[in-house]
């Protein structure tokens, strides 16, 4: 064994200087703060999926904020569904609901022009309107966002549309609340959503 450490063998030598210098330092005592060779072979640990919230749509809620303060009928403004739970998918709907004085206005093409978002560059796919018992319900695709289910309610009786049921279950916020009516509304919702399970 001897003769193998003469120096005859000088690769034998070289090979265990490098285990023993592996050894120490991988395996029995890695350096402070270093991970050692047990990083390796650990696994990740599992970081929770955070869903989509309301920074994800920070634009759209601005310029529609925008719209509902410069829009003298419009008394509050709401969001609702999975982007006020903070748990959307790039595909959840954005449901915004309008408390309006007369949602009539908002039927038709024409209030489109006063909400700056469409001009950020999101063209509209389609539009699709729809009325039911005083409440218009504009649904949009727009190319580079996500799908916008925008409903314009009466304000005065602010009647709570079985149809949002779902989208308020999930999640409810005031983005804008002037009168404070959109709070009245909220605390209203939350009511009925809560006698209801």
């Amino acid at each position: 064994m001897l003769e193998m450490l003469s120096g005859q063998n000088a690769i034998f030598l070289l090979v265990a200087v490098a285990g023993f210098w592996f050894t120490v330092r991988f395996v029995v005592a890695p350096r402070r703060g270093a991970p050692g060779l047990g990083a390796m072979f650990s696994r990740e640990t599992a970081t929770p999926k955070i869903g989509l919230g309301r920074e994800a749509i920070a634009s759209l809620l601005a310029d529609t904020r925008q719209f509902a303060i410069g829009e003298s009928g419009i008394r509050g403004l709401l969001l609702a569904g999975a982007y006020a739970a903070k748990e959307a998918e790039p595909s959840s709907p954005v449901v915004l609901v309008a408390l309006a004085d007369d949602p009539q206005l908002y039927r038709g093409e024409d209030w489109l022009t006063r909400w700056s978002y469409l001009k950020r560059g999101h063209d509209v796919h389609s539009r699709n309107e729809a009325e039911d018992g005083g409440i218009v319900r504009q649904q949009f695709r727009l190319r580079g966002a996500p799908p916008i289910d925008f409903h314009f309610l009466k304000s005065q009786d602010a009647k709570l549309p079985e149809a949002l049921d779902e989208a308020f279950a999930e999640g409810l916020t005031v983005i804008d609340d002037p009168a404070g009516l959109a709070a009245k509304f909220r605390l209203a919702t939350l009511a009925r959503i809560s006698d209801r399970a």
